[in-house]
């Protein structure tokens, strides 16, 4: 048998673990409409703008140079909303593959791709990953966003004068398992843990840490995707636990 007939097969017997039939069409068309055809009339009035400020600068006082670059950043800004909104309703519409994972292979990978980024390199972090973690089934390239935003929040969200500590951990709550991102940082309060997943949330201002808030709302919507829940809590280092839960059909026999 060749690889592709193999390939098919094993993507088939698990095409039945994929929710995206499950989604709310009208409010995904929303989301795709609303990120979709706004953006030209958005890069217009930016683009309008700058030219009007960089053609008429010297005719016009400060203050109205001033306003022009409130309309500028206010516009860059709502592309960037807009440009989220889509990232957002593809993780449901998206074609894609379940397969085999390697879950802890996965999580070495992209820590070491945020190392290259990290603007403290002299901050001491460790990251420590459960021996049990086990393969599931799962999107590739989804998983790889979801744990790129959760190992990001707990560099971000954590004083920068705190020695960073991640733990991955495998949880087990009767059929579902859980994988949790805990770490060492001041954690969220428990009554705003529901904003938290919601669209745009932000905790802190732009001058602490540059974003849109948007996260924890992509790892919210790949683990629904998945069938599963994500849930946040304390960890039992003070910081936060986001925790996704799956049900143990999406966890590879070993």
């Amino acid at each position: 048998m060749d690889n592709d007939n193999t390939h098919t097969q094993v993507t088939s017997s698990y095409s039945h673990l994929d929710c995206a039939g499950k989604s709310d069409d009208a409010l995904q068309q929303l989301i795709y409409s609303l990120s979709h055809d706004l953006s030209a009339p958005l890069r217009q009035v930016s683009g309008f703008s700058e030219m009007l400020k960089s053609t008429y600068t010297n005719e016009l006082d400060d203050k109205a140079v001033k306003w022009f670059s409130f309309v500028i950043e206010g516009s860059e800004k709502m592309h960037s909303m807009l440009d989220a909104l889509l990232i957002y309703s593809r993780i449901w519409t998206q074609d894609s593959v379940f397969e085999e994972i390697d879950l802890k292979s996965l999580i070495e990978s992209e820590w070491a791709r945020l190392a290259v980024s990290f603007r403290d390199r002299d901050r001491e972090r460790s990251l420590h990953i459960d021996d049990n973690m086990p393969s599931i089934i799962g999107i590739r390239a989804q998983w790889s966003q979801l744990i790129f935003h959760l190992l990001s929040n707990c560099l971000n969200y954590t004083p920068r004068d705190y020695e960073l500590v991640i733990e991955v951990k495998l949880l087990q709550d009767g059929e579902n398992i859980g994988i949790a991102f805990d770490d060492n940082g001041k954690g969220i309060d428990a009554r705003k843990h529901d904003r938290y997943r919601q669209l745009f949330a932000r905790g802190v201002s732009d001058k602490e840490c540059a974003g849109l808030g948007m996260g924890l709302a992509y790892v919210s919507r790949i683990i629904e995707r998945h069938g599963g829940e994500l849930v946040l809590d304390t960890s039992a280092n003070g910081g936060l636990s986001a925790q996704c839960w799956l049900k143990s059909e999406y966890k590879v026999a070993k």
